[in-house]
C-alpha cells in the first residue's frame, strides 16, 4: 500500500509539469509554423 501511495503522489506532482511541457511544445510548434509561413511569403 505504501508503494501505491508514493506512486499516486508522484503522479500528482508530475502531472502539472507534463501539462506545462505539452503547452510549451504546442506553442513552439505554432511558432515554427508561423515562421515557415512568413518565410514562404
Amino acid at each position: 500500500m505504501t508503494q501505491l501511495v508514493c506512486i499516486i503522489t508522484a503522479v500528482l506532482i508530475y502531472l502539472p509539469f507534463v501539462k506545462i511541457a505539452s503547452r510549451r511544445l504546442e506553442t513552439a510548434q505554432r511558432q515554427a509554423e508561423n515562421t515557415q509561413i512568413t518565410d514562404n511569403a
